[in-house]
């Protein structure tokens, strides 16, 4: 067993005597010891109030701040095709095929496989194998119907 006080705030609890034998009201910080700590715990679970007295975390130092990174120029392609009136997602084609419906995914998997598939799991994963140019032209038939 640990010496080691740990620091528990008070929410909602009237007041508690912590080790050091201070007298903490509600809304304070008591030092308990581990022994303590859990003998007033276990009171509160049966009584129906476990959360009114909770382990104070120390606040962790920030890290360092991350550079920010600039997002990659558009490629030529991109941009013909968005002036056109045409828009061409960043996501690729799985990305985008993943995050339809479920009913959708399973729908796409069963026309790429030629069977009905019936997982939401196992049509996922032959989302993730299948080729991307077919996958977007079954997203777009499966969008637009």
């Amino acid at each position: 067993m640990s010496d080691e006080l740990k620091p528990y705030r008070l929410c909602g609890l009237r007041f508690v005597h912590d080790s050091r034998g201070k007298h903490i009201r509600d809304g304070g910080v008591a030092y308990l010891s581990e022994s303590k700590a859990r003998k007033i715990l276990a009171s509160l679970k049966r009584q129906g109030r476990p959360d009114v007295l909770v382990l104070d975390e120390p606040v962790k130092p920030k890290q360092a701040e991350k550079p920010e990174v600039e997002p990659p120029a558009p490629i030529e392609a991109e941009q013909n095709e968005q002036s056109t009136g045409d828009v061409l997602l960043s996501v690729d084609a799985t990305g985008a095929a993943l995050g339809l419906h479920f009913t959708k995914r399973k729908l796409i998997a069963s026309m790429l496989t030629g069977e009905e598939v019936d997982s939401t799991p196992e049509a996922d994963e032959i989302i993730k194998e299948a080729d991307g140019e077919q996958l977007a032209a079954l997203i777009k038939e499966v969008s637009e119907a």
